[in-house]
Formats: structure tokens, sequence, C-alpha cells
């Protein structure tokens, strides 16, 4: 999935479109938008890599954007005092940290969230979600 190491500006209009379906089909959290609102997202999503042991946000931290595995294995858990206690481990295609795309202020983060190991992400900032969706 090379599509999603490519920066917004810099993707093909084929890119795009495979990109397009393929979160529309695969990642629960867009099946539930039709296909111009899912094309409109992906046109604002931010590619990101994290290595293994990187927190990808911790608990507290105020949210204002969500992430989608694209490849590799991200842990979140609720207590730094056992961070080996993963609540979940989600794997490609998992989304995490919606709760940030609510409402109208950045609430905080309530668990961490750390790559397993490195990790393709792909995330969609507060915003930009709400001015494509409503």
């Amino acid at each position: 999935m090379d599509v999603i190491k490519v920066s917004v500006d810099e993707r093909s209009c084929d890119a795009q479109f495979y990109l397009q379906m393929y979160l529309h089909s695969q990642v629960s959290f867009f099946t539930i938008y039709d296909s111009r609102t899912v094309r409109n997202l992906t046109r604002c999503m931010k590619y990101h890599k994290v290595q293994a042991g990187e927190f990808v946000y911790k608990k507290g931290q105020r949210g204002d954007e969500m992430f989608v595995v694209m490849q590799g294995t991200i842990g979140t858990y609720l207590s730094s005092k056992n961070p080996t206690d993963y609540t979940n481990k989600l794997t490609e295609t998992f989304c995490f940290g919606e709760k940030a795309l609510q409402g109208a202020t950045e609430a905080p983060r309530d668990h961490y969230a750390v790559a397993l190991e490195p990790c393709n992400l792909l995330s969609l900032g507060r915003f930009d979600f709400q001015d494509k969706t409503f």
C-alpha cells in the first residue's frame, strides 16, 4: 500500500481512487459514508510512520485526530503503571482515537496508544472530518 506514503498533494488520481475504495470497503469507520464523502475525507488524510515503542499519543493529551492502521500493530492501554497490559491490539484496517472527531473541542485522550512494531498509519483531523461530513 505504497499509496499512503505519498503526500496528499502528490497522490495520483488512480492512487487516490484506490485509497478511497480500500478505506470504504475495508475500514468499518468509513463504511457508513457514501463514496463521495470518503473520497473527500481521503484527500485530507496524512501519512505517519511510527517506530516500535513510539507513542502515537498519551492519555491526557488533547485529541484532534483519529488514526487508521494501514500496516503494523498498535497497542492501547489505560494505565502507565503496566504498559505491557494492553486492552487492545489493533492491526491493519482498525481505527483508533476516533472520539477526537466528535464535538467542538479537543477532549483529552482516555488511553495510551503505542506502536508494538513499525507501523504505517493514516490520520484524519477533527476539523477536516467535520468540514467534509456536516
